[in-house]
């Protein structure tokens, strides 16, 4: 889950001179004429980016990997990027430049909150380069996934009604969905009938908790599974 903060709104023309930063990364001097803040349309969604800087457009964890992309309003010869985390000191990074640029932050700790920010710069040969105010975005890595994303939240489990039958649902329905796995031949009509050799008891109709699934259960039961299914992503870690 990211969550994005307000972006830099600092107007251009503001000095970034003699900081301290990671070997590599670009070294700013006075900015450009100061501009607006317009609204981008980004991914259909209307996104607050400031004119004359990067705009931070894709934010997103892959595996153990934060991914920032951005694009730039104009071709930048270059970008720096800073990123922060409790307990560990910002460090900056130098990326090419252009018209879009990405980083990666690598084996993130789960469940903690990284802050990113990311400015184009214009390079000159005989002077410090000329760079944009920061743009900045947090994004809150998820948390550990000993299941995999299948992982259920603390007080469900996975139902098995079949092996790979993975809905989250409470541990005594788990319970009683084993039990009627077990009951399932005592439930079905000696000899078949209208529904061939899967045809219920009197009293019972299939649990139908995953397609194909004739085990034979109380209309009751068959309602909950009906209910467990609908329910199944918002009892899962990552919904």
């Amino acid at each position: 889950m990211s969550t994005r903060t307000n972006r830099s709104d600092r107007p251009r023309g503001t000095r970034y001179l003699g900081a301290a930063v990671a070997w590599g990364a670009v070294v700013c001097g006075v900015l450009a004429v100061p501009a607006p803040a317009t609204a981008v349309p980004v991914g259909g969604d209307q996104v607050l980016c400031a004119v004359g800087q990067p705009c931070i457009d894709n934010l997103y964890q892959t595996g153990t990997t934060i991914v920032v992309e951005w694009k730039g309003d104009q071709e930048w010869d270059a970008y720096n990027v800073r990123w922060s985390r409790p307990g560990r000191a910002e460090t900056q990074h130098a990326v090419a430049g252009g018209r879009r640029g990405s980083f990666r932050i690598t084996t993130v700790n789960p469940g903690v909150t990284y802050t990113v920010k990311v400015q184009g710069c214009e390079t000159h040969v005989l002077s410090s380069s000329t760079c944009s105010p920061w743009e900045e975005a947090s994004i809150t890595a998820r948390p550990n996934l000993p299941y995999g994303p299948d992982t259920c939240k603390q007080g469900f489990v996975w139902r098995e009604a079949r092996t790979s039958d993975r809905v989250c649902v409470t541990p005594s329905t788990r319970t009683a969905t084993a039990e009627e796995n077990r009951l399932a031949a005592s439930r079905r009509q000696p000899g078949g009938g209208a529904y061939g050799p899967n045809t219920c008891r009197q009293g019972f109709v299939w649990r139908e908790a995953y397609a194909g699934d004739v085990v034979c259960v109380t209309p009751a039961s068959r309602s909950r599974a009906h209910a467990d299914n609908a329910a199944a992503s918002s009892r899962r870690v990552l919904g």
